[in-house]
C-alpha cells in the first residue's frame, strides 16, 4: 500500500521511521489546529461570523424623502461609484469585478456612467482622477498592437474597434486623447475592413464576419477624428447599404430579420458617411411606427432600450413630430423607481431587481432626444437612499469554488492570491507556537540522526581505505 504521506516521506526521505512518524503526527495537529483557528475567523462556509454582505434595504420610515429626478439620478450614479478602482457597478446589486471570476473593470464601467452624467451636465462636478488611470491603465504598448490593438477593453479582454471607438470618444471628452496613439486606432480601423466593405472587430481574428455594429463603430470613429477618407467609403456605403431590407436595417447583409436594435446603427452609418438621402425615408419611418404604440408612449414591446432605439431612429430621419412626445415623456418618468431613483425597463418592473444603469442612459437620451430635460427638475419622493450592496450569492459562490480563499473583497488586478503575510501570522501565532514545539524535538533527532549518518559513512570510507593498503 503505497505511504498516504508519500510526498512529504519523499522530501524527508533521509529521515528514520521513528522520526518520520513523529514528524507526521506534528503535521496532522497543526492542520487540526488550522482548522479550528480557521473556523474562529470570517469562514463564509458558517462555522464562524457570517460576512458582512452590507446594508439591507431600511423600512420606508428610516429614509423616505423628497428630491428632484435630476438629484435621484445623481445620486444613484454615486452609489454605484468604486473609488478604489475608478470605475462603476452596472446596478446596485452588482457583483464586484473579481480577478477568480476572470472578471474584470472594463471601458464601459466608465463609458455608460459618464454618458448618464453628461446627460445630466454633471461630467464636471465629478472627480475623474481614479476613471481616468484606470483608463490609461488600459493602453498597450506599441510591441503589443498587432496582437491587442493600441487600447484594451480590460485587463484581460484586448480591444478592438468597437473598444476603440468609445475610447476615443471618452479620452477627448476627459482631455486625454493625447495619451492615445490615434494612428494606431485608425491603422486597426482600415486592417478591419472587408472585401464587402464592412468591418469585424479585431482584425486578428480575419475569418470573422463584418456585421453592422462594428461597421458603425469604425465609422463613428473616423467622423470623430475627421478620417473618414482613409478607407474605402463607397465600399463600406455598399455594406450598409446591403443591411438595409427597404424598411429597416438587419445586423448583416445576409440575415433578412430586421429589428428595432439594429436600425438605428443602420441610420447613423450612413449619417456618418452623409449618405442618408440613400435611403427611402418614409419606408424606414413607416416600420419604426408599426413597432411604436404611439397612444401609451413606448415600444409595442414595452422596455426602455427598444423604445429609445425607435425614438433615436425616429429623430435621426427628422421625424420625432410623428409620436405623441407628451406621452413617451410620461411613460419614461414612470420607469423611474420611487424607491431610489433608479430607472427600470418598465414602469411594471421589480424595483430591487430590475433597476440598471444602462435603463437611467436610454431614459436620459430619449428626454435630450425630445428636448424635455426640464421634467428633471421636477420633485420625486423616494423610500430609500441608493446604495450598492454585494448579494449574498457572490459570497456564497467565492465560498464554493474558491474555499482556500476567505477575502471578501475582489483583488485589484493580480489573480493570484492576495495575502498578507503578517497578518497570517498574527491570526495563527498559537497553533504556529505549537507546530515550533512539537518539531523541537523531531528536528533535534533529525539532526542527530544526520549527524550519526555522516559519521558512520566517515568511519566506513576509512576502513576501506585501510584495507586496500
Amino acid at each position: 500500500m503505497r505511504d498516504p504521506f508519500f510526498p512529504l516521506s519523499f522530501f524527508i526521505g533521509g529521515i528514520g521511521v521513528a522520526t518520520r512518524v513523529k514528524l507526521q503526527s506534528a503535521v496532522i495537529m497543526l492542520l487540526l489546529l488550522l482548522e479550528l483557528t480557521t473556523c474562529v475567523g470570517n469562514d463564509p462556509s458558517g462555522c464562524g461570523d457570517e460576512i458582512d454582505i452590507g446594508p439591507q434595504h431600511p423600512s420606508q420610515d428610516e429614509y423616505s424623502h423628497s428630491t428632484t429626478r435630476r438629484q435621484a439620478i445623481i445620486d444613484y450614479v454615486m452609489a454605484l461609484y468604486k473609488p478604489y478602482e475608478g470605475t462603476f457597478y452596472s446596478y446596485l446589486r452588482d457583483w464586484p469585478a473579481d480577478p477568480r471570476l476572470h472578471d474584470y473593470p472594463n471601458i464601459w464601467d466608465v463609458y455608460v456612467p459618464y454618458q448618464v452624467l453628461e446627460y445630466l451636465n454633471y461630467t464636471a462636478q465629478f472627480g475623474w482622477e481614479n476613471a481616468t488611470s484606470f483608463l490609461l491603465s488600459l493602453i498597450n504598448d506599441e510591441t503589443e498592437y498587432d496582437i491587442f490593438g493600441p487600447v484594451n477593453c480590460s485587463r484581460n479582454t484586448s480591444g478592438g474597434v468597437i473598444c476603440n471607438s468609445v475610447a476615443v470618444e471618452l479620452f477627448s471628452k476627459l482631455g486625454i486623447i493625447d495619451e492615445l496613439d490615434l494612428d494606431a486606432v485608425v491603422h486597426i480601423v482600415r486592417q478591419s475592413q472587408r472585401s464587402s466593405g464592412g468591418f469585424i472587430d479585431r482584425p486578428w481574428y480575419p475569418s470573422d464576419p463584418p456585421d453592422l455594429i462594428t461597421t458603425e463603430s469604425a465609422l463613428s470613429t473616423l467622423d470623430w477624428l475627421n478620417r473618414t477618407d482613409e478607407i474605402d467609403s463607397a465600399l463600406a456605403l455598399d455594406f450598409v447599404l446591403s443591411c438595409h431590407k427597404n424598411s429597416g436595417f438587419s445586423l448583416t447583409p445576409t440575415s433578412n430579420y430586421v429589428d428595432v436594435y439594429n436600425t438605428p446603427l443602420g441610420l447613423l452609418g450612413l449619417s456618418h458617411l452623409d449618405a442618408l438621402d440613400c435611403i427611402n425615408r418614409e419606408k424606414v419611418i413607416a416600420f419604426v411606427l408599426s413597432h411604436f404604440d404611439n397612444a401609451s408612449g413606448h415600444a409595442t414591446y414595452e422596455a426602455l432600450v427598444e423604445t429609445e432605439r425607435l425614438v433615436w431612429s425616429l429623430d435621426l430621419l427628422g421625424a420625432l413630430d410623428r409620436i405623441n412626445q407628451d406621452a413617451v415623456v410620461d411613460w419614461v418618468l414612470a420607469c423611474q423607481s420611487t424607491w431610489q431613483g433608479a430607472f427600470m425597463s418598465s414602469p411594471n418592473a421589480d424595483p430591487l431587481v430590475d433597476e440598471r444603469l444602462e435603463y437611467a442612459r436610454a431614459a436620459l437620451h430619449i428626454l435630450q432626444m425630445l428636448g424635455r430635460m426640464d421634467v428633471l427638475d421636477e420633485e420625486i419622493s423616494l423610500i430609500m437612499h441608493p446604495e450598492h450592496t454585494t448579494p449574498q450569492a457572490y459570497y456564497d459562490f467565492i465560498s464554493e469554488h474558491f474555499p482556500s480563499t476567505t477575502t471578501t473583497s475582489a483583488a485589484a488586478w493580480s489573480p493570484h492570491p492576495n495575502v498578507d503575510i503578517v497578518a497570517f501570522l498574527a491570526e495563527n501565532a498559537f497553533p504556529l507556537a505549537i507546530l515550533g514545539i512539537l518539531l523541537a524535538p523531531v528536528g533535534c533527532a533529525w539532526y542527530a540522526d544526520r549527524v550519526r549518518r555522516i559519521e558512520m559513512a566517515k568511519r566506513k570510507k576509512r576502513r576501506r581505505q585501510s584495507v586496500r593498503r
